[in-house]
């Protein structure tokens, strides 16, 4: 599989905002880290890792040990035409601007969960107008989201 450098000050982040007081993740929470910095795991990727680490009783991972699993897995980075069909799947109008409350439904409901907390934080970072709309160029921060969800999901 094609390796794509990983930026370790990206991933820090994205651990940071998913770990717990003792500064690791559990495995369920890999696929949720790896998406957040652009990666695009599969699903069977994600339970694969999950069974493994289930058998060897592994209940948390720190960031080394994410960061070990991305370098030895690539994760290929997603492609802006997939990017650019996952938000299409979710923009019903077809005028290029997802309702922040449609969406903030969909990311709670569909997938992996999202809290209240983390779907408010990537709205306020996406809506670059402040006015409740986001366009795919304000998508940019949590396309990975969006995109796990465009695999099985078909909107009406």
């Amino acid at each position: 599989m094609a390796k794509t450098a990983l930026k370790r000050e990206e991933l820090q982040e994205a651990f940071t905002m998913n770990c717990s007081a003792e500064n690791t993740i559990p495995p369920s929470k890999l696929g949720v880290v790896i998406r957040s910095i652009g990666r695009a795991p599969t699903e069977a990727q994600l339970q694969s890792l999950c069974r493994e680490f289930e058998s060897k009783g592994v209940r948390a991972l720190n960031c080394q040990q994410v960061e070990a699993i991305i370098n030895k897995y690539g994760f290929l980075p997603e492609t802006p035409d997939a990017l650019r069909e996952a938000f299409r799947i979710f923009d019903k109008d077809g005028n290029g601007l997802l309702n922040a409350s449609e969406l903030r439904h969909i990311l709670c409901n569909l997938g992996e969960k999202l809290t209240d907390e983390e779907v408010d934080e990537m709205i306020r970072e996406a809506d670059l107008t402040g006015d409740g709309q986001i366009n795919f160029e304000g998508k940019a921060l949590f396309t990975s989201t969006i995109t796990m969800f465009s695999c099985d999901y078909e909107y009406d």
